[in-house]
């Protein structure tokens, strides 16, 4: 298991492996640790603070927690120089068992909706448009990038602000109809499916201190559409976000995380996604 010291859901993860007794090597590098590994290609050998190793199954993360506690560019750095060696390690061995070994890393969000949607999973309308103009003619809509990075936030109010050149915003950017509680976040885990609701009055649960999440049971005409689509996407693992529309009462499909966070859902549950991936990995 390899990943950031101060990453939260690690230490979820590593606590189960303790309590389960699962056998296993922690990699953790960030301020406080920082370990010496070792790829010697010719021979194919592979060590860690001067100890050979060779992982059957490995989980990993990408350590984001260090550089957004210390500001720092070379935090960020080192951590993606991390990831990508181990990374590259598991790539070079596909006998080992890694999580979304076949899906590509660069999501496209939009790209998302449309195989959502084809996969039977009903989503919000939605724009990707720059289009000052059109967007004053919309109410109650809600806009977030179109790469991500930051909240769900009313339109109005963006707009409002947004630099413009005519009716030209800077960048397009995902407009969507705006959706009511409660939230659903499904992780999948193989093929195993945990999910939770997530009760919080914001329009983004993130921004709410008082935001908790409660385990509920699986749709199962849910899971089976989000299964073909995470099936096309090729992911194993990942927590798929709804969001119910106010007119329907469906539960609309909002995107799919490969790497999301999990303590708190762990903390919720028993420890039930942790749970899910240990007995993936064995």
């Amino acid at each position: 298991m390899a990943g950031g010291d101060s990453d939260p859901n690690l230490r979820s993860l590593l606590g189960h492996f303790g309590r389960a007794r699962v056998p296993h090597v922690a990699l953790l590098a960030g301020a406080s640790t920082h370990p010496v590994l070792t790829w010697d290609l010719e021979r194919d050998a592979l060590s860690l603070d001067g100890r050979p190793i060779a992982p059957r199954a490995m989980f990993i993360r990408h350590d984001v927690f260090t550089s957004l506690a210390d500001g720092r560019p070379e935090s960020a750095s080192r951590a993606y120089s991390w990831y990508t060696t181990l990374l590259a390690w598991a790539a070079a061995h596909p006998e080992v068992k890694l999580l979304n070994r076949n899906h590509t890393a660069f999501v496209l969000k939009p790209q998302q909706l449309v195989a959502a949607r084809e996969a039977g999973l009903p989503i919000p309308s939605t724009l990707i448009t720059n289009d000052a103009a059109l967007l004053e003619t919309l109410d109650d809509r809600v806009v977030k990038p179109v790469a991500g990075g930051d909240y769900c936030q009313p339109l109005a109010p963006v707009l409002a602000h947004a630099p413009r050149r005519g009716t030209a915003l800077a960048a397009p950017a995902i407009v969507q109809e705006r959706l009511v509680p409660p939230e659903l976040r499904v992780y999948r885990i193989g093929d195993r499916f945990v999910s939770f609701h997530i009760i919080a009055d914001a329009l983004d649960y993130r921004t709410a201190r008082d935001a908790r999440v409660e385990r509920t049971r699986n749709d199962p005409r849910l899971i089976a559409k989000l299964t073909k689509f995470m099936d096309a996407q090729q992911l194993e693992f990942g927590a798929a976000d709804f969001k119910q529309c106010p007119r329907t009462r469906r539960m609309l499909f909002l995107e799919v995380n490969s790497g999301p966070m999990f303590a708190a859902f762990d903390a919720a549950s028993d420890g039930a996604v942790s749970r899910a991936i240990t007995a993936w990995l064995r």
